[in-house]
């Protein structure tokens, strides 16, 4: 049987009433081709998820977060900054602690106020981190008590939120460990809807820093969710070039069943891409392991939790794979590694 013709594909999920309909629009003074059915904020991608209800969404230890859950928490969360720290639409907030559930509930809980979150590298030396923050200006900086120690002399006249001390007092509620059934409807205090413009900043990430001092980069809501639209139409693309039916307009895609283990930090743009914003669009699992990174440790998350994908940055692949326990770990589950950043054999 021959394989349909990849142009027809492309013409079918592009053309006019295609799922993927690309039309020319002005995009600052400049004409260029969009999908004409997009999300245009990161605040509509979070309302999106709804439609995942109970499915996991977060696992990070003992914590294990479905979407529902996950969008109480984040409502909550949010309307906490707004509250009692008097976050308001434009200011931003800085995000300085290692991977941790709470990392991603301040980042999509200062997105749903239309505040920036600025993602700061959680190894940065006290030095470092004082650049940034003479950068970016954070109205708050919320952060982990280790890193919030390290920096304590620059975070004089700064107003700070410590997640391990005072994350619970900002939800209004006890931190999650019982399974919410309940839809976002729940929530006693929803975050009002905003006009977040496509081109506004989505959030600040900064520069490796590699020939001089990292630099703070203003990322447009529009980049982000496009990144998102550009992966499904990939996707939608490459089933469509095997002979899988095609997506139909208005027709969401089913949701995944990855489960993605993350590994890297997520201040870092290949897992708040790859992880945090398409987890909320596709619907998968994402599995942190927080800590230094050891190779038998990871073989037992990918074990215990049946990950699919992991997308394993710099050594920690290759490091794995010369493990002697490597044998004693069942990694069937695994269909994909996604590696980058260092050189593989």
């Amino acid at each position: 049987m021959s394989l349909p013709d990849p142009a027809e594909i492309r013409a079918r999920l592009t053309g006019p009433g295609g799922a993927f309909e690309i039309v020319r629009e002005d995009v600052r003074g400049n004409e260029m081709w969009v999908f004409r059915d997009r999300l245009r904020n990161l605040r509509e991608m979070l309302d999106r998820t709804a439609r995942f209800g109970d499915r996991p969404y977060l696992i990070d230890g003992e914590v294990r977060l479905g979407f529902a859950e996950h969008r109480l928490w984040v409502e909550r969360a949010a309307t906490g900054l707004r509250d009692g720290h008097g976050i308001r639409p434009g200011d931003r907030v800085a995000l300085f602690a290692a991977n941790r559930w709470e990392w991603i509930v301040a980042f999509w809980a200062t997105s749903a106020l239309g505040a920036i979150p600025c993602l700061m590298n959680g190894f940065w030396t006290a030095e470092e981190f004082a650049d940034a923050v003479a950068l970016a200006s954070p109205a708050l900086v919320i952060g982990d008590a280790a890193r919030l120690e390290r920096v304590k002399a620059e975070l004089r006249g700064l107003p700070t939120l410590c997640m391990d001390e005072q994350f619970a007092s900002l939800v209004a509620a006890p931190l999650p460990g019982t399974r919410v059934t309940a839809g976002p409807e729940a929530v006693p205090s929803r975050v009002p809807a905003l006009a977040i413009a496509e081109d506004d900043p989505a959030f600040l990430i900064f520069t490796s820093g590699t020939t001089g001092r990292a630099k703070a980069v203003a990322v447009p809501h529009r980049a982000a969710c496009g990144f998102a639209q550009v992966s499904a139409f990939t996707e939608a693309y490459g089933r469509g070039s095997f002979g899988v039916p095609l997506p139909e307009a208005g027709q969401p895609a089913p949701p995944a069943d990855d489960v993605v283990l993350v590994t890297s930090p997520l201040f870092h743009v290949s897992m708040l891409y790859g992880a945090v914003v398409m987890g909320a669009v596709k619907g998968f699992r994402m599995v942190l392991l927080p800590g230094r990174f050891e190779p038998e440790r990871t073989l037992q998350a990918i074990e215990r939790e049946r990950v699919t994908l992991w997308m394993a940055l710099g050594s920690a692949a290759p490091r794995v794979a010369a493990c002697p326990a490597l044998r004693d770990y069942d990694t069937s589950s695994l269909r994909q590694v996604g590696i980058g950043g260092a050189p593989v054999s």
